[in-house]
């Protein structure tokens, strides 16, 4: 852990290099403009659900299931004149039950992100960022029954950090905006000894894997006609030192309707791969073997949905 601190310390001073003199220009507006100030703060809270029941003697088939989700977010952002702080958290955290089997986990995430702006002109701004993705407790592989294999994940276990500093390139509205960072530091941690082998491939020595490298980032808000509207991001990292070339992909996207004031239905879709999660592949003699897979989900969703 004191290499990870090590590191961790030289890229948060190699961002405090490159900003500060921006940052200090800002404090001294900040001084002369404090009634341009503003904190602009946004609780959002959704709680859906979904159910399916079929009745014994139904012929069409089927499994009667119960599904219950919640979200949990909080945005507070700070804008003076052309110093811009942005902070998200969020916790997603969802159960299903399928029949007679046991009730088990169908989300289970919490996100932290922060981006420090220094605008350069209307469409171009300096950046730093971090950004942190975890879960909240234990995450079980299921067979065909529904019945637990074994775990696959826990709190901090892993932990995907991205921190680094570069460029944002945003439209005049703010709807589509493209960050580029050519020195990324991404850090993933593994608290649980038995777990570090699936996504820590080729360094088993110690809990934690430190990659440098490029990041790109992209992201849409758009409402496409009344009452419906979009938000979608997609990230791509390479390592600069390792595997030049091989991205790890996330790309999520949102589609939104909204019934009225409370009640919304969701469309969502997250796509991940990424070289270094590694998953057991079998071959058609049994033989297994780790490989990354990509992994996608779809959630269709009607909930109760408010911003205060």
């Amino acid at each position: 852990m004191n290499t990870l601190c090590r590191q961790l310390t030289w890229a948060a001073l190699l961002s405090a290099f490159l900003f500060w003199p921006n940052l200090n220009h800002a404090r001294t507006e900040t001084l002369s403009h404090t009634d341009s100030s503003q904190w602009n703060v946004t609780p959002e809270f959704g709680f859906f659900f979904s159910q399916q029941s079929y009745s014994e003697y139904h012929k069409g088939g089927g499994l009667s299931s119960l599904a219950l989700s919640q979200e949990i977010g909080l945005r507070n952002d700070y804008s003076n004149r052309n110093l811009h702080f942005e902070n998200e958290f969020s916790i997603k955290y969802g159960m299903i039950k399928v029949a007679d089997n046991p009730i088990q986990k169908s989300e289970d995430r919490l996100e932290i992100n922060a981006r420090l702006r220094r605008d350069i002109d209307e469409n171009l701004q300096i950046s730093a960022l971090f950004d942190l993705k975890t879960h909240l407790h234990d995450i079980y592989q299921l067979d065909k029954q529904g019945r637990r294999v074994k775990l696959t994940g826990n709190f901090f276990a892993p932990a995907f950090i991205h921190l680094g500093s570069g460029i944002d390139i945003s439209t005049n509205d703010n709807k589509f905006n493209i960050y580029y960072s050519p020195l990324n530091s991404k850090f993933t941690i593994v608290t649980n000894d038995l777990l570090a082998p699936q996504f820590l491939k080729g360094d088993q020595e110690s809990n934690f894997r430190h990659e440098l490298g490029s990041l790109l980032r992209l992201e849409l808000k758009k409402t496409l006609v009344e009452n419906i509207s979009i938000h979608s991001h997609g990230t791509l990292f390479t390592n600069h030192l390792e595997d030049f070339g091989v991205f790890d992909v996330e790309l999520e996207g949102k589609l939104k309707f909204k019934v009225n004031k409370f009640f919304n239905v969701n469309l969502l879709a997250h796509f991940v791969y990424d070289e270094d999660i590694l998953f057991d592949v079998s071959d058609d003699e049994g033989n297994i073997e780790q490989m990354p897979r990509a992994q996608f989900r779809e959630i269709l969703n009607l909930g109760i949905s408010h911003n205060l």
